[in-house]
């Protein structure tokens, strides 16, 4: 794909310049400003400086030239005029400048009348007190000069503060912007990988596809061939499984069907250690055969992908009250307590799969109930589903193994006393998915297991099923 990076490494690197570079820009701009502002509030400072001290020399050097004109005008000695020349130096030195022509003019005409001779003290007076205010009046300019300077740069300093506060917030938006994209980037990935590495876990046979960096594309394809090696290795050992449970199936049914004849004395009357004996292999060989058919039944369900919808349906509670009758034996012999409240309720389903489910709870319960306990079995019927509950007094499951029960072969760190082949909820659970519905087990508090299977309502044309009549 054009423009993407090789790793996560360099997506980080991109991401982090395009972060870095516009914040350096503006800090760049930022720190050109204030240089600017430092520089010229020097400037003004300065000259503020500048004009105080001119102003207080020229007040003085006006004061000095008044007191001496005043004194040639009067007695006319010759040193005083000398001495006035060398104050109007000083004067125009610091009178110099444009700002300072007016003034020097002004000086200029008093210094001549002086010169000839024609400087009456009372004109004399007249005309230092007009350069005196033209003195003050140049002073005051020169203030206001300053005043306006600082007025402009403080007009400037506040639309530049503007201007740096949207350039902040532009930067800032912008750096968001690409820190939002750059964890979009990388964690997009990264939630996909954690997607697939879960479905791996659950057994589930999603296609690993991964969109990213390469580095990360490149281990979703790692995945992925991972997921094909385990989904081949899991058909392998289906295939082995139902090779293995048929080829079974044979011998074992002439080992039943003999242990049969022996136990009946269809070949001759047996001592009764011998029926005892022959007994025993034919209750084990029908046993070993139950387990074949889990094992096939199992294989079945795992293998029936992208199932048909049922075409038929079934009344539930006939099917519940069937199974809870073929196991009153067992409930007799260990004087467990079976309370039910069935509801009526029709399931879209055949009633043999149904019967799988409820015979797997039930049986399951009974195994783990104590001698004496309980089990209570409830079918409620809601708008649009079904539902059904196996309550047992047994010792419970722990919250560690609540949801590994339901695979195959697992059997707890607490075994039903009567054993078991593990494949009893993972059969249920199946089934029970295979007609559109849920089993689960129900947290509780205290002792026993609740199990809860959820069926939905039968759907409108659906016929019924002719095994609910049997």
């Amino acid at each position: 794909m054009a423009g993407r990076p090789r790793s996560t490494l360099r997506l980080m690197l991109y991401g982090l310049a395009l972060v870095v570079l516009p914040l350096a820009a503006a800090l760049a701009w930022v720190t050109g400003q204030v240089d600017h502002f430092a520089g010229a509030s020097r400037a003004v400072v300065a000259e503020a400086v500048e004009t105080t001290r001119r102003g207080g020399e020229l007040v003085a050097a006006t004061t000095r030239l008044e007191r001496l004109a005043r004194q040639y005008a009067i007695l006319e000695d010759p040193e005083l005029l000398a001495a006035y020349e060398g104050e109007r130096a000083d004067f125009r030195a610091v009178a110099g400048g444009p700002d300072g022509e007016a003034l020097r003019a002004r000086e200029a005409e008093l210094h001549q009348l002086l010169r000839l001779g024609e400087a009456d003290p009372a004109v004399v007076a007249e005309g230092f007190r007009a350069l005196r205010r033209a003195v003050r009046t140049a002073g005051r300019e020169g203030r206001e000069r300053i005043d306006e300077r600082a007025a402009a740069l403080q007009a400037e300093a506040r639309a530049s503060r503007r201007v740096v506060l949207g350039a902040v917030a532009a930067v800032l938006a912008l750096t968001l912007l690409v820190a939002a994209l750059l964890v979009r980037r990388v964690n997009r990935p990264i939630s996909q990988l954690d997607r697939a590495i879960r479905q791996l876990g659950e057994g589930r046979a999603e296609a690993v596809a991964i969109h990213g960096p390469a580095d990360l594309e490149e281990l979703g394809e790692r995945l992925e061939w991972l997921r094909q090696r385990l989904a081949a290795a899991d058909a392998q050992k289906a295939r082995f499984l139902r090779h293995v449970s048929h080829e079974l199936k044979t011998p074992l049914a002439g080992i039943r069907e003999g242990a049969g004849l022996l136990h009946d004395g269809t070949t001759g009357a047996l001592t009764r250690e011998q029926s005892e004996i022959a007994g025993i292999i034919r209750g084990n060989a029908e046993r070993l055969q139950g387990l074949i058919e889990n094992l096939l039944r199992f294989n079945r369900l795992q293998d029936d992908e992208g199932r048909p919808a049922p075409t038929a349906e079934t009344a539930l509670e006939a099917v519940v009250a069937e199974v809870i009758a073929a196991s009153e034996p067992v409930r007799r012999g260990r004087a467990i307590e079976l309370t039910t409240d069935l509801a009526p309720a029709r399931v879209p389903g055949e009633a043999g799969t149904l019967r799988t489910v409820v015979d797997n709870l039930l049986s399951n319960a009974l195994k783990f109930t104590p001698r004496g306990g309980e089990v209570r079995v409830t079918l409620r019927r809601g708008a649009d589903s079904a539902v059904l509950e196996v309550v047992d007094t047994g010792p419970g499951i722990p919250a560690a193994e609540a949801e590994r029960i339901f695979d195959a072969f697992f059997r707890g760190d607490t075994p039903p006393p009567q054993g078991g082949s593990g494949l009893g909820l993972a059969i249920a659970r199946e089934s029970a998915r295979s007609l559109g519905g849920e089993l689960e087990l129900i947290p509780g508090r205290g002792r026993g297991s609740r199990f809860r299977l959820t069926l939905p309502r039968k759907p409108e044309g659906l016929p019924p099923c002719p095994e609910t009549d049997s």
